[in-house]
């Protein structure tokens, strides 16, 4: 948990340190990929429009202090029967204008806005949260692609090493200068030097396609892949460390986030249980008739 915490750290450092490629100018450097992918990606798109619905949420809820102005129009025919004399058939139509507005609520309306508010920054944190998460994953996946790549290479030169041991192990014994056990023994360490060669195809094949998932393509040159340094300004110690992590850490403030919502919660029930409603409403109706 604490190495991850700490990756997640060094990930901004990281990504100041880049420099741009100069092998293949329309190659896509790393710093290019990760700033792409936090506007294309499909998790970063879902969060992000999450927290502009929340974001406009809060202008909901505020519009509950605004006025509300309600007009009803209604006209038909009315038939009046009468007992003697002639009846009556009149056309009405009546318009009526209503206004209202909140004068006081006894913080029903101030605490939907906090609620709104407070959701809305906790939605913010889970959109950081989800920046780290998608750079870490990115790195991740440039890092691992470069390490299989180079293990790939190296299993390689070690294979060919090891065939050219046989043959000359194999020649020793056809001229009778060699045993029969190192020709074994060097035939055996070719078994496993070939098996090793394919599992670490394998393992990059598997690093391609973890790049291809992040940054939605493969299309890379392996020798023009960075190298990352660490950045300077780590934290000096174990203590420092737990610190920024307690400060700054998106898990923890989205826990503590939740207990401020929770605590509106909370109040905004005890508002709407025990608080009565002030509301200033005036309204006006116009009624004509006329008879046929």
């Amino acid at each position: 948990m604490k190495a991850k915490l700490l990756t997640i750290i060094l990930m901004v450092g990281f990504i100041n340190l880049l420099s741009p490629l100069t092998q293949q100018a329309q190659a896509e450097t790393l710093k290019e990929g990760l700033t792409r992918i936090l506007v294309e990606h499909r998790l970063m798109k879902r969060v992000s429009t999450e927290a502009k619905a929340l974001e406009q949420q809060i202008g909901v809820e505020k519009a509950n202090w605004f006025p509300t102005v309600s007009l009803d129009v209604a006209n038909g025919i009315q038939d009046i029967y009468k007992e003697s004399g002639t009846d009556t058939k009149l056309a009405t139509t009546e318009f009526s204008i209503g206004f209202t507005q909140t004068v006081w609520d006894f913080g029903q309306t101030s605490g939907s806005i906090d609620r709104a508010e407070a959701v809305y920054a906790k939605k913010m944190l889970e959109v950081g949260l989800q920046t780290q998460n998608l750079l870490l994953a990115g790195i991740e996946a440039h890092l691992l692609l470069k390490k299989a790549a180079a293990e790939v290479e190296h299993a390689s030169h070690s294979l060919q090493n090891i065939k050219q041991q046989a043959r000359l192990e194999d020649a020793r014994v056809k001229m009778g200068q060699g045993y029969n056990t190192d020709l074994l023994q060097a035939k055996g360490q070719l078994s496993l030097a070939q098996a090793r060669l394919i599992d670490k195809k394998g393992a990059y094949q598997k690093a391609i396609n973890r790049y291809k998932a992040v940054f939605g393509h493969n299309d890379f040159n392996i020798e023009d892949l960075q190298d990352l340094t660490l950045p300077e300004g780590l934290p000096a110690n174990l203590e420092e460390l737990l610190n920024l992590v307690n400060e700054k850490n998106p898990d923890l403030l989205q826990s503590r986030s939740l207990i401020r919502i929770a605590d509106q919660e909370v109040a905004l029930e005890k508002s709407k249980i025990l608080g009565p409603t002030i509301e200033l409403v005036a309204d006006n109706s116009l009624d004509y008739r006329c008879s046929h």
